[in-house]
């Protein structure tokens, strides 16, 4: 899987990780710590965009649920944009998609001091 971080953030202190193919046993252990240092860089989170991720393991489940935790435990936030819908549909069955904030990029709005997402209504 290749992972590329985004030039530029999404708002101040949000940065953008774009994953590609399969997130995978090989790859989630390749890449969890250049997403983790990405993380941890930020002043307030990361952006995950999973338009071009393929497959997900349970690999792959572990390692976004692990950035999940270490966000919200650095008072930071993960957001998940953009699985294609097969791929969504994997996070469904395994009923990640109610532990894991899901969201479009157009659709995140301000992180308030609580370093919690508002998403905005159209």
């Amino acid at each position: 899987m290749a992972v590329r971080v985004v030039a530029g953030e999404l708002q101040p202190g949000i940065k953008v990780v774009a994953l590609s193919g399969r997130l995978d046993m090989e790859s989630a252990e390749a890449d969890f710590p250049l997403v983790r240092e990405v993380l941890q860089e930020s002043a307030t989170g990361i952006v995950v965009h999973l338009g071009a991720v393929e497959f997900v393991s349970s690999s792959g489940f572990r390692m976004l649920l692990a950035l999940h935790q270490e966000a919200r435990a650095a008072g930071k936030v993960l957001i998940l944009t953009r699985p294609r819908p097969s791929v969504y549909k994997i996070f469904k069955v395994a009923a990640l998609d109610t532990k894991l904030p899901f969201c479009e990029e157009h659709e995140v709005g301000p992180i308030d001091e609580h370093c919690q997402l508002s998403v905005l209504s159209s």
